[in-house]
């Protein structure tokens, strides 16, 4: 959920998709993270 870009609810889970946590985290409190999957060489 996004709170006009200030804050966002933010859902923590474990593999299953379970969630074990939810938090309401400050836009300057979060960081962009990126994934790049990457083919192994063998």
């Amino acid at each position: 959920m996004d709170y006009d870009g200030k804050a966002f609810e933010v859902e923590f889970s474990n593999n299953d998709g379970t969630t074990y946590a939810m938090e309401i985290i400050s836009a300057n409190k979060l960081m962009l993270l990126h994934y790049n999957l990457v083919k192994a060489t063998a």
